[in-house]
């Protein structure tokens, strides 16, 4: 679907811009999940107070090095996850 095509409140974004935008986020998710223990890949990814980890990649390295992180595999169906120290 063409970007122009959609209605927004003001002017549509320019596709180019988007599509370099979303190039750097995906390098970026890679980077970040190169750094996860791969045990719990497919896991989310909290802090150990329950919060979502949103940082970047020198945060993830300080917070795997102080085990500051948990990892969780919960299911969506409805159900509550269970959050489980590592």
């Amino acid at each position: 679907m063409e970007i122009a095509a959609l209605q927004y409140d003001g002017q549509p974004p320019n596709a180019s811009d988007l599509a370099l935008r979303w190039h750097d986020m995906l390098d970026e998710a890679h980077q970040l999940i190169s750094i996860l223990p791969p045990e719990h890949s497919g896991k989310c990814v909290l802090l150990r107070d329950r919060s979502l980890f949103s940082g970047g990649e020198p945060d993830l390295r300080a917070a795997i090095s102080a085990n500051a992180l948990v990892f969780q595999s919960g299911s969506i169906r409805g159900a509550l996850p269970v959050v489980t120290d590592v």
